[in-house]
């Protein structure tokens, strides 16, 4: 069973690119270039948690807690849409 990592927001450096018509926010994480997934309110930091490790069972997952938001970032080979990205 894996579990998803968890790297501070500040550690992370956010990019942007595009793929399938639209532009998603990304990260590269242990040498994985990861997508964002979902944003979660600080109030619902179990709901994130959770979130996270479905994610985490079948792809690698980081769980990126901040003041004020917890964001999620799943592998890009995870196809999965999370309507977070930009339709161009």
């Amino acid at each position: 069973m894996s579990i998803p990592h968890l790297a501070p927001a500040s550690q992370l450096k956010i990019f942007k690119f595009y793929d399938n018509h639209r532009i998603h926010e990304a990260i590269i994480y242990d040498q994985v270039i990861m997508r964002l997934a979902k944003v979660f309110p600080a109030e619902r930091r179990d709901e994130a948690y959770q979130f996270a490790m479905s994610l985490s069972q079948g792809y690698s997952t980081v769980l990126s807690p901040a003041t004020d938001v917890y964001r999620v970032w799943v592998d890009i080979r995870c196809r999965d849409n999370f309507e977070l990205s930009f339709p161009l």
